[in-house]
């Protein structure tokens, strides 16, 4: 029988080759950590990591924000409609306003006129005097008597004027004669002085007692009364209408 001719110290390495072979195939079946891995056991994620989660947070904000811009743009819109409705609603008022305004007024020009009227109707029994020499203390009795005297002596009328008084407040010093207003009973009595006031004595002045509304609107009147005349040859003032007459039918208006 033939004995092994190996030696016990290369059995003793066979021995160790083997075990450390032995170790080499049990660590390399153990799976190997991702990488990134830290000693702790914590992992951190590679650079694409990332990168995409940038990319995902990028993409919600861009996402949000796009949503607040929808809702801005919502709000606006809201806000120019509610702007409309109201600038329509206030367009509607103020037209409303126009409207009211321009009847008042048109109102209060038929009251002015109807006031004029009224005041002219009750002024047709005074008439206004002037150039009548004043006297120191002198009453109104004699203020219509000197009134009296023209009348029955200047216009030749057996009309008598019941009262009369000065106007405005006498100044002392002063050489200036203050207007008479002067009363009658009937209306009919003021016009009969009224046609016949050319024949006083020069510097006695008769008028009619009309309030200056009522003097500018006869004013304006009597001058288209002359330019139609000058044209037609006949026309005449219709009082208290403030209406002009010409040759029979109604013509014109001299209210303006």
């Amino acid at each position: 029988m033939q004995k092994s001719t190996e030696t016990p110290v290369s059995k003793l390495v066979d021995d160790i080759e083997g075990k450390q072979a032995h170790k080499r195939t049990r660590v390399s079946t153990t799976p190997e950590p991702p990488i990134g891995t830290m000693g702790s056991g914590r992992a951190t994620g590679s650079v694409s990591d990332m990168f995409k989660e940038l990319l995902q947070r990028f993409d919600r904000s861009d996402k949000q924000a796009e949503e607040r811009h929808q809702q801005l743009n919502e709000n606006i819109y809201v806000m120019k409609n509610d702007m409309k409705e109201h600038r329509e609603e206030l367009n509607g008022k103020y037209e409303k306003l126009e409207n009211e305004n321009a009847r008042l007024k048109e109102e209060l020009s038929s009251v002015k006129d109807q006031m004029l009227r009224l005041q002219e109707q009750s002024n047709n029994n005074y008439l206004i005097v002037n150039g009548i020499p004043e006297s120191i203390r002198e009453t109104e009795e004699f203020v219509a008597a000197k009134i009296d005297a023209i009348i029955e002596d200047d216009l030749q009328l057996s009309i008598t004027c019941p009262s009369a008084s000065r106007l405005g407040k006498r100044v002392e010093g002063s050489i200036k004669n203050r207007p008479v207003r002067a009363y009658f009973t009937s209306q009919s009595d003021g016009f009969s002085v009224l046609k016949t006031k050319q024949k006083t004595t020069e510097g006695i002045l008769i008028g009619s007692d009309y309030p200056p509304e009522l003097r500018k609107v006869r004013e304006i009147l009597a001058d288209k009364r002359k330019a139609v005349v000058k044209a037609k040859g006949f026309a005449t003032i219709l009082w208290p209408t403030f209406e002009i007459i010409v040759d029979g039918p109604l013509s014109t208006t001299g209210r303006k």
